[in-house]
């Protein structure tokens, strides 16, 4: 309050106080002192009043300024100009561990770290000469010596006397110090991680901007990290391989889309060099802890070992595993070359004892070169052999002078392994060899291992087809002189047994006497002995060779039967033996399969039981086991005797070549052995099974199933029409020309059908019997086979294809020769002859071919002039 309103107030208090009484009884001038003492009591009050609330606001003011000093979170201290402290908050004493009381006229140096105390004395001599506050940091040591980190901030001022002191405030910044220290190991060790990190990594902005690029950037692009940061920038599409920049971009279209989630991507870069290095791109978005999307953190891995590896195990997968042989290996070296680069490569097979080489494939510059066979000796593929894995990346011909591939070549480097079998010998070797060093010997080991497996696994495929083929030659040139020694031993020995036969049916139509008959039917029944035991011979050589052939035709069921009691009943009759063919009649009338085969099967378990049987009965039973939608059916056959059975130990063999029942040198029954396993085999070739049901000393049953098919309703009225068919009368006799140099057989032959009356001409040999053909008129000619001059089938082909012949050319032409190897008929049967029968000749048999060949021969003569 102002002095003039102090005086004012004043006086309002005291005329307030004053009565009228004092008034009037006061003179004038003691009223106007007394008032005046008044009014200034009342002033000096309310000054001091004033002067007392000052105080108090002002105590109140000094209380909350050191409140806030002393406890402030920061310390507060005042140091004289010795650096003895003068003044210090409650935080400072705190911070240093003293009490407050025992700090004050203490050295602020005390609690300076020795190592720090000249730092100390820099700045507070800096502050008093220049007078510009000082920072700085510091480390500081409590009063029990526990070390702590300190910011202090200082500068200099003087106190109401005058005196210079610094103010000084002191900040503890351990865990700050603490954190940066962290920092900077955590920098230290990313640093660490970042430049020694194989795979190429970055941080990639929301602008797309590069914000750091990792070193490792140089090894696997060939740019330097600085290329990608700088101000204008290389853009990694720049290097992206053309075939793949449609993939990069798609990648990046995707990221705008899907901010938030990871990508991956697979694609090639172009290297400064020209390299090409596969890429596989991980990138992830990254942001900050408040959310904020700070970019992508990607990295970029080099797979190019990887997708080579992946390529070749396709390669061998596909494009090899359809190839063999030569063409795999050589297929196998072009890959090589052009997957690691190199100049050459030789995939060899070892020879001998391992010493030599034979090249299979060797891939030069591009072309193929021929194979050779070389010395390993003083070649680096010397050292390769018994090791998995050999290289020397770089002065191959410095290390191997000796090598002349080498040195022509200007060799730098080479890798071989080893190439082996299934039973871990090795047995070839893979050779790349380049004119530059090797950078990647580690790939290039591991491309030709995966190589090796397959190729080492190929040349023992190859060596095992060698070895298959000189056992297939040797077996080859042995069956081909077994059907040689087979052809020849029939020819010789058919060819004077059909003159003996041809002799002995010849004698008996000359009215012998009873006892010249019996010696003649007992030499023929021998003679055909013979012969039968040819021919089981010719059939089992058949069968092996996989050469015996089903001949499916339509044929009469009953005529089968018919011609079984027939041809056996003589026999059995003999015996004294009853035999009996009973036929269900389920079974069809007509039938499709091969009766030929039917019948030799039917003839020789027949002709066996007969044989074997003394007394008692052989019965042939044939019935239906199964019948298919009129298509087909399967008849079961059985033939059973009540003779001599055979022992159990012999049934396992029973059906083995040269195999009786019999194992004595007491032989009561003639025979080869041969019935029987002709009989299995024939069986089995008609798609059939067979078996023996067997009581030893009480008879044998043998069964055997066979599938035929069933003709049409159509085929069956045409053979109806065929059997009702009367035979074409003979106007003439039938006209025969005979091809054959033999003067027997041409001599019995002859003779055989003059008797029949039939006209007989003989030519020696095929040239002459061309020239009779041409001057005279014939129904049909009987040709033999093996003759001088010309043989029959060159005959056969000169008359089949003479144009001068006329209608000649087409006369009937039946094969009659002492061969019956396998493929003779339908050798026969190609060159044009209508049909064939094997030496020695029956002349029944012949008979009944000739007459089939002339009525086939008229009948499509009569066909024809209808038409």
């Amino acid at each position: 309050m102002t002095k003039d309103k102090l005086r004012q107030e004043a006086e309002k208090r005291v005329l307030a106080s004053e009565t009228k009484n004092d008034r009037a009884l006061l003179l004038e001038e003691t009223q106007q002192v007394l008032h005046e003492l008044r009014v200034h009591q009342i002033e000096l009050e309310m000054q001091n009043e004033e002067l007392r609330l000052a105080q108090a606001e002002l105590d109140a003011g000094r209380a909350r300024y050191f409140d806030l000093y002393d406890l402030a979170p920061i310390g507060y201290l005042t140091l004289t100009d010795r650096g003895f402290i003068q003044e210090a908050n409650l935080t400072v004493a705190t911070l240093l561990g003293v009490p407050r009381t025992e700090l004050i006229k203490q050295p602020l140096s005390r609690f300076i770290h020795v190592e720090f105390q000249g730092q100390y004395y820099h700045h507070r001599k800096k502050l008093l000469e220049t007078s510009e506050s000082q920072v700085w940091e510091l480390l500081m040591v409590k009063m029990d010596g526990t070390p702590f980190w300190a910011s202090l901030s200082s500068a200099v001022t003087r106190d109401f006397e005058g005196i210079i002191v610094y103010r000084v405030v002191i900040s503890d910044i351990t865990e700050r110090k603490q954190a940066e220290e962290g920092l900077l190991k955590s920098e230290a060790h990313l640093r660490i991680i970042s430049e020694n990190t194989y795979d190429w990594e970055y941080w990639r902005a929301p602008d797309g901007k590069y914000v750091w690029v990792s070193p490792s950037c140089k090894a696997i692009s060939g740019f330097a990290p600085e290329e990608f940061t700088k101000d204008e920038p290389l853009s990694i599409l720049e290097i992206v391989h053309p075939k793949d920049r449609g993939i990069w971009k798609e990648h990046l279209e995707e990221l705008d889309k899907l901010q938030h989630q990871p990508q991956e991507i697979e694609f090639r870069i172009i290297k400064p060099s020209g390299d090409v290095v596969w890429i596989s791109h991980i990138c992830k978005s990254i942001f900050s802890d408040e959310g904020v999307f700070l970019g992508r953190r990607v990295c970029n891995r080099d797979i190019t070992e990887r997708k080579t590896i992946e390529q070749a195990l396709t390669f061998l997968a596909t494009c090899c595993s359809a190839r063999s042989g030569m063409g795999f290996f050589e297929t196998l070296a072009k890959y090589l070359a052009e997957t690691l680069d190199m100049d050459f490569v030789c995939i060899d097979r070892l020879e001998g004892d391992g010493l030599n080489a034979r090249t299979l494939a060797v891939y030069f510059d591009g072309h193929f070169e021929d194979n050779i066979s070389y010395a390993l000796k003083d070649t680096p593929c010397g050292d390769v052999v018994g090791k998995q894995t050999c290289c020397f990346p770089r002065d191959v011909r410095g290390l191997f002078p000796k090598d002349e591939v080498l040195q022509d070549m200007l060799a730098e480097s080479y890798v071989g392994i080893t190439l082996w079998d299934s039973a871990g010998q090795p047995n070839g070797l893979i050779a790349v060899i380049g004119r530059h060093p090797l950078n990647d010997s580690r790939l290039a080991g591991s491309i030709l291992q995966l190589a090796g497996v397959r190729a080492g696994g190929e040349v023992e495929r190859l060596q095992a087809l060698e070895a298959l083929q000189i056992a297939k030659n040797f077996a080859e040139s042995a069956n081909r002189a077994k059907s040689e020694f087979l052809a020849n031993m029939s020819h010789e020995i058919r060819t004077p047994l059909n003159g003996v036969l041809g002799m002995l049916q010849l004698l008996d139509t000359t009215a012998p006497n009873e006892e010249q008959k019996e010696y003649i039917l007992a030499a023929i029944k021998s003679s055909n002995r013979l012969t039968r035991l040819l021919s089981d011979i010719l059939d089992i050589s058949r069968v092996e060779a996989g050469k015996m052939q089903v001949i499916e035709a339509e044929f009469e069921f009953y005529n089968l039967k018919e011609s079984i009691m027939e041809l056996f009943k003589s026999a059995a009759k003999e015996k004294k033996l009853d035999l009996d063919f009973t036929v269900s009649p389920q079974i069809p009338k007509r039938l499709i399969g091969d009766e030929a085969r039917l019948r030799q099967v039917l003839f020789n378990l027949v002709g066996n039981a007969i044989k074997f049987t003394e007394k008692g009965h052989v019965v042939v039973e044939a019935s239906v086991i199964q019948l298919d939608d009129k298509a087909s059916c399967r008849v079961l056959f059985s033939v059973e005797d009540t003779g001599i059975g055979i022992p159990d130990n012999r049934l396992k063999d029973l059906f083995d070549p040269f195999v009786q029942g019999g194992d004595t040198f007491r032989r009561n029954f003639q025979g080869a052995g041969l019935g029987l396993s002709i009989v299995r085999r024939l069986v089995s070739l008609m798609g059939g099974a067979i078996s023996v049901d067997n009581t030893e000393s009480g008879g044998t049953t043998f069964y055997f199933s066979l599938p035929f098919k069933l003709p049409g309703g159509k085929m069956n009225i045409d053979l109806e029409e065929a059997r009702l068919t009367p035979g074409l009368p003979s106007e003439t006799p039938l006209r025969i020309l005979l091809a054959e140099d033999d003067a027997v057989t041409a001599m019995v032959t002859t003779r055989l059908f003059n008797k029949a009356g039939y006209s007989v001409t003989v030519a020696t040999d095929g040239q002459e019997t061309l020239r009779l053909l041409g001057e005279q008129d014939f129904d049909i000619i009987l040709m033999d086979i093996q003759m001088p001059v010309m043989d029959g089938v060159e005959a056969t082909k000169a008359i089949r294809s003479s144009s001068a012949l006329g209608v000649k050319a087409n006369i009937p032409i039946v094969a009659t020769t002492a061969y019956s190897m396998v493929g003779d008929r339908e050798k026969f049967l190609a060159v044009g002859m209508n049909d064939y029968i094997a030496k020695p000749i029956d002349i029944v048999a012949l008979k009944e071919i000739v007459t089939r060949i002339i009525a086939g021969s008229a009948s499509t003569t009569r066909v024809s002039s209808k038409e």
